[in-house]
């Protein structure tokens, strides 16, 4: 587990699963808050959710699952890869947002966040079940 900085010290205080689906779910209302609302204080409060960084969580995440050998050819890949995606996503939701307005564009966009929250919790019930068993 990362430990360095405000945000690693925090993290190991409320552990990686629960810090990183906090993050994701504060992420996900003060982005909706933000769009609902539709004042001159909705920026400020979509851009909040940056003081709830995962960042740490991933690379550690990416650190235990790679080994040092592939690292580099799998931040290379998976940058690759979600650059792609995106960029089809982007026109699917531009799309979308043609046809229902912007703001339910980005509240569906909102909800679809919670798959990579299911995904992630996942991944490190499965690490933290894999380091009991070898210990």
């Amino acid at each position: 587990m990362c430990q360095t900085g405000l945000h690693g010290k925090i993290i190991a205080r409320t552990g990686e699963n629960r810090w990183y689906s906090i993050s994701n779910l504060y992420s996900i209302l003060s982005n909706c808050l933000g769009v609902i609302i539709q004042s001159h204080i909705s920026p400020l409060i979509m851009v909040t959710n940056s003081a709830f960084s995962t960042e740490a969580i991933q690379m550690n995440m990416e650190q235990q699952l790679y080994d040092s050998k592939y690292r580099a050819s799998m931040g290379s890949i998976k940058s690759l890869v979600k650059n792609i995606l995106f960029s089809i996503f982007a026109l699917f939701l531009g799309k979308l947002a043609d046809i229902i307005g912007v703001i339910y564009a980005i509240i569906i966009l909102q909800l679809l966040k919670f798959i990579p929250i299911i995904i992630y919790n996942d991944i490190l019930n499965n690490m933290k079940l894999i380091k009991v068993l070898k210990d």
